[in-house]
């Protein structure tokens, strides 16, 4: 009896203590995974968007899967269209919301654009929203696989 009561003093100790281990940040495992697939979405995000503003297209499509779904010959000729038409490029992105299913990472975002024009000087403003999908690959890369939405490249 006194080992019963034991046990149930060990496993309700530990289930009363599970909200106080989360709140001193010892998240469980998998929320840890998971987050870290987040960290790992968000920063090549973030490696795409620098390196289009800096017009680094060749460091951009390092991090472009190559079964990224719109057509990567299609992505590049529409950046090599753009790179002639625009001088200078400011790209700022919101993020809404970050879901990660298995090997997947989608980041849902509200982007503003504004750019300069090669031509004739003049400011221009554009803002939309995407869903950027990311393959995050075993060696811990994430790969951009898709842009659902309004695309902001």
């Amino acid at each position: 009896m006194r080992k019963i009561l034991k046990l149930l003093f060990v496993a309700t100790f530990f289930t009363a203590a599970s909200p106080f281990l989360l709140a001193m940040g010892q998240a469980p495992p998998e929320s840890q995974e998971r987050w870290a697939k987040e960290d790992r979405a968000a920063q090549a995000l973030e490696a795409l968007r620098r390196a289009y503003e800096d017009r680094d297209f060749s460091g951009f499509f390092h991090g472009v899967s190559e079964d990224y779904r719109q057509g990567e010959t299609d992505l590049r000729s529409d950046l090599a269209d753009e790179r002639g038409s625009i001088s200078s490029v400011d790209l700022h992105f919101t993020a809404n919301q970050t879901v990660v299913e298995g090997d997947k990472a989608a980041i849902q975002v509200r982007w503003k654009k504004r750019t300069m024009d090669a031509q004739s000087g003049q400011p221009a403003l554009t803002e939309g929203s995407a869903e950027f999908v990311f393959q995050l690959t075993p060696d811990g890369k994430a790969l951009l696989l898709d842009i659902r939405g309004q695309s902001p490249f």
